[in-house]
């Protein structure tokens, strides 16, 4: 899709971005529709008998902002987990207000993860989303930075990302 950040190039984009500080627009239809989207992908996987506590969604920059968003607002029974990679939480000024849908999702695991030299997702993005989690009284949120990391993924985060799913999601049988 066109993305107007990229001078209006055409990119793989889950939504429309105008800029990536924390006060720019945002593309409030277009991160509801990815958010639906992400709801699709949940919803395959409860008709196929996985339990909603052992689905886990995530993503890295803007699809990391997506199932951010998905799961700060899903009103369904709690995920398994969250796991968002060099990335923010779009539009959490409107989500702040909803603080019924909040609270549902107050235990959610989440493994926040970025890194201090990202050029594309400034890492201020990423400390700015913890510190509302942590303000908003999300008990179960990681956030790990990686301190030469760019806006990529490295051996050390995969790690991070393999002992989060270990810990939240215990084998079967």
């Amino acid at each position: 899709m066109p993305v107007t950040l990229n001078f209006g190039m055409v990119m793989p984009a889950w939504y429309d971005l105008y800029g990536l500080g924390p006060n720019a627009r945002q593309d409030e239809s277009g991160i509801i529709s990815a958010a639906n989207e992400l709801a699709k992908f949940v919803e395959v996987e409860k008709n196929a008998n996985i339990s909603p506590e052992r689905i886990v969604i995530g993503g890295f920059s803007q699809g990391g902002s997506a199932a951010y968003y998905y799961g700060m607002t899903n009103s369904e029974p709690r995920l398994g987990g969250l796991i968002a990679l060099s990335c923010w939480l779009p539009l959490h000024e409107k989500f702040l207000s909803r603080t019924t849908v909040i609270s549902a999702n107050r235990s959610l695991p989440i493994l926040q993860c970025h890194g201090r030299a990202d050029p594309i997702v400034p890492h201020e993005l990423g400390e700015l989303t913890s510190s509302i989690m942590k303000k908003f009284g999300f008990g179960n949120c990681t956030f790990n930075t990686y301190p030469s990391m760019g806006h990529c993924s490295s051996d050390r985060e995969l790690d991070d990302v393999k002992s989060f799913l270990s810990s939240h999601l215990p084998e079967i049988g």
